[in-house]
């Protein structure tokens, strides 16, 4: 009696463990799918997006594309003849017959994720095009003051745009751009930086469970969600809880160097000192041409 209960309680335990491997397969084969397709769809919307040879890179100039991101749905992109996010398609005049304010900034400032009307800068042109004000938006995402500058110069100097105010959203992020993406080619144009300061494992310092996890959620679906929910259920942190692996996580290196005095000397403090350099620069090309900062 005893060897046939320890027979069928085997034979359940083996069923048990290849049911699980079988579904643990199946949660890795279908997250790879899923992660081709989304990548498929990710290459085929990133039309609007456009290198370009004097200040890295832009958007195409009157061009509509609608882009879907998972966690918002859809927004749809919208450029005038600069190659400015815009509420529509139209030309540009060189001479404006009004005042005419700039915007220049990076992903906050562009308003990724969001219809035109939606960003901070569509919400004023709307409010000062009501006092003959014109409101243009130059900025893309992960731009930096090397790129705000010579964009700017680019469009004064070689395109003739005239205008009277010149707004510039500095981010957290330029600091990282300055040292480690961006830098000037011999013949000043903004080309990626071949020696980042920063070291390869910089970023991805974390502890052994962030690892593990990490690796869950990128490699599985059903797996990831159920020990995600065991997580926050009974593991879940306060608030005064946050330790410094949850910063990082947090920050994803691109800011550490406000928190972390040896990331700011390794090159946040060499990131802000370009910041200033080219702040300096684009302050002085204002100077020259009149136009407030």
């Amino acid at each position: 009696m005893k060897s046939k209960v320890s027979l069928m309680q085997s034979r359940t335990l083996k069923i048990f463990v290849s049911n699980i491997l079988i579904i643990v397969l199946l949660d890795f084969f279908v997250s790879k799918v899923a992660q081709k397709y989304n990548s498929y769809i990710d290459e085929k919307q990133n039309t609007i997006e456009i290198s370009n040879s004097i200040y890295h890179h832009t958007f195409k100039s009157n061009y509509t594309e609608r882009k879907y991101e998972k966690r918002v749905g859809s927004y749809k992109i919208i450029t005038n003849s600069l190659g400015f996010r815009d509420k529509k398609m139209r030309y540009v005049e060189n001479i404006p017959t009004k005042k005419r304010l700039l915007f220049i900034g990076d992903s906050f400032t562009e308003g990724v994720l969001l219809n035109y009307e939606k960003t901070f800068v569509g919400i004023i042109d709307e409010k000062l095009e009501k006092k003959n004000i014109e409101v243009l938006n130059a900025a893309v995402a992960s731009y930096s003051p090397i790129i705000y500058w010579r964009k700017i110069k680019d469009l004064i100097e070689t395109k003739n745009i005239k205008f009277d105010h010149l707004i510039v959203f500095i981010d957290i992020s330029d600091s990282d751009d300055e040292a480690n993406i961006y830098e000037l080619s011999s013949d000043s144009n903004v080309i990626n930086r071949n020696n980042p300061i920063r070291g390869k494992n910089n970023f991805s310092e974390t502890n052994e469970i962030e690892s593990i996890k990490t690796f869950i959620k990128k490699n599985t679906f059903l797996i990831y969600f159920i020990t995600n929910w065991i997580s926050d259920k009974f593991f879940g942190t306060k608030s005064d809880d946050i330790n410094y692996y949850t910063l990082k996580n947090y920050y994803s290196g691109r800011a550490l160097w406000t928190i972390d005095e040896k990331v700011f000397k390794e090159w946040g403090s060499k990131g802000v000192d370009l910041m200033k350099f080219y702040m300096d620069k684009l302050l002085k090309l204002l100077k020259k041409n009149n136009i407030d900062l």
